[in-house]
């Protein structure tokens, strides 16, 4: 059968491609596996990062995007919730390629934190201006 073909794929490991391979008959690649750094998980605290989201999602509900279809409920575990929050923030691809490179997951929320403070600042100037 012909026609076109979708893959929907989860990542469950960080990687990182230390070298790619002819394309033949589809894209091969050599990958290294990339561990988080060692962090006192509970010693995270989640929430500025989580309230950045949610004030971003409510400025850009006010400019007229739909919102409501987005579950944001963030996981409390440091680690599986910094995942979950970068794959939502509404970010560039270049700054959600830098999400998934922190080091540990208090580096990935603070990182996302700070993109969505950007964010919500240009959000906040679209607003201001009509």
């Amino acid at each position: 059968e012909t026609g076109e073909r979708a893959i929907v794929v989860a990542g469950v490991e960080r990687i990182e491609i230390t070298a790619w391979h002819p394309d033949d008959p589809y894209p091969i690649a050599t990958v290294e596996l990339l561990s988080d750094a060692v962090v006192d998980l509970e010693a995270i605290d989640m929430g500025p990062a989580v309230r950045e989201l949610e004030r971003v999602m409510a400025l850009a509900s006010e400019l007229g995007a739909d919102t409501k279809a987005i579950d944001l409920g963030i996981s409390p575990d440091p680690l599986v919730g910094s995942y979950q929050l970068s794959a939502l923030a509404p970010v560039a691809a270049i700054d959600s390629y830098a999400l998934l490179q922190a080091p540990d997951p208090a580096a990935r929320l603070d990182l996302a934190r700070r993109l969505l403070s950007e964010q919500a600042e240009v959000l906040l100037a679209q607003l201001a201006g009509g």
